[in-house]
């Protein structure tokens, strides 16, 4: 039971970081847009 919970903390995590990384991509994305 304990380590199936630290298998989906671990995916949230991931998940997470994976979030973090899109939105910093499509703010750029957006910004060099802009810049043009």
């Amino acid at each position: 039971m304990l380590e199936l919970g630290g298998k989906i903390e671990e995916h949230l995590h991931f998940l997470l970081e994976i979030q973090k990384r899109i939105r910093a991509l499509l703010i750029y994305l957006k910004g060099s847009q802009e810049h043009d």
